[in-house]
Formats: structure tokens, sequence, C-alpha cells
């Protein structure tokens, strides 16, 4: 019978120790997540202090104004926006079929028509290309990046497809590059 209550002792000690086990990691958990919370309010507490240093900065005088008058300017619609020449609107054609020649590519079709854009809610002069290609998807992404040497050009649509073999891929562009 000793050996019966001994043993339900050292059951009670051992659930007491897992207990406090138990504990001191919650509190240890808890403790982390609380020394967290305090850097990540102190960092808060430094954007935030950083953003009314930006705010009052730009609320200054003469930046104000300047900003105003950028802002009466667009409004207007006499922004400083300086557009490319029409030839170069008409290079973009020019670059994109050196492109599909050096690199394999299918042009199945190219159309160019002068064309009109609105910008700040005025009509702009643009030149519309309508293209097809096929090809391997990493010339076609290419074919693409010629759109980061035109700053006025205007993605109308793109749409990409896979033919039914998986092997190629089709790309129909409509590109407006405004001059």
């Amino acid at each position: 019978m000793k050996d019966l209550h001994l043993k339900d002792l050292k059951r009670i000690e051992t659930a007491v120790i897992a207990a406090v086990l138990l504990l001191a990691l919650a509190w240890f958990v808890l403790n982390q997540q609380v020394g967290s919370a305090r850097d990540d309010y102190g960092l808060a507490e430094r954007k935030l202090s950083a953003v009314k240093s930006n705010f009052n900065v730009l609320n200054s005088g003469e930046e104000k104004a300047a900003l105003d008058k950028q802002l009466q300017e667009l409004q207007a619609g006499q922004s400083s926006v300086v557009l490319p020449p029409r030839s170069d609107a008409l290079n973009f054609g020019a670059e994109l079929a050196n492109y599909v020649s050096d690199n394999k590519l299918a042009l199945q079709s190219m159309e160019t028509k002068d064309s009109t854009i609105a910008l700040d809610k005025i009509q702009r002069p643009a030149i519309a290309y309508s293209v097809v290609l096929t090809g391997g998807s990493q010339e076609l992404v290419g074919a693409l990046s010629l759109l980061n040497r035109f700053s006025s050009a205007s993605v109308q649509s793109l749409s990409l497809s896979k033919d039914k073999e998986g092997t190629q891929w089709k790309l129909n562009l409509n590109v407006a590059v405004v001059y």
C-alpha cells in the first residue's frame, strides 16, 4: 500500500514539474512576444516621426508654392511632358522588325496607322501598331522589353497563347507610341 501511495505522489510530483515547465515556457514565449511588440512599436514611432518631418518639409513655403504651381499646370493641361518626335514613334516598328529578324521570331502580321490617344484629357497624335508574333517565350519577352526604350509607348492590349503542341507561343500586341 505504501508503494501505491508513493507512486501516486511521484505522479503528482511529475505533473507539478510538467506544469511548472509549461508555465516557464509560456512565460518565455509571452516575454519574447512583448519584446517584439515593443520593437515594432518603436519602429512605428520612428516611421511616424519621419513622415511628420517630411510633411512639415512639404508644408514649407517655397516647396508648397512650387508643388501648387505644378498642380495648377497639370490641371490646366499645360503639363511639361516632352513627347518624342514622330520619327522616334515610327522607329518602334523598325526596331521591332530588327528584333524579330535577329531572334528568328515569326511575324504573322504588323499593321501601322496614324492614331490619337488621350493624355491628360488632351488628344495627342500617335502611331498605332498591331503586331502578331509567334516563337519561344524568352524571345517574345525580349520583344516586349523593346517597349522600355519608348517612354511614350502605351500598351492598348496584350494577349499570349500557346499552340496545341505546347511548343510555340503567340503574342498579340496593340501599342500606341505617342509623339
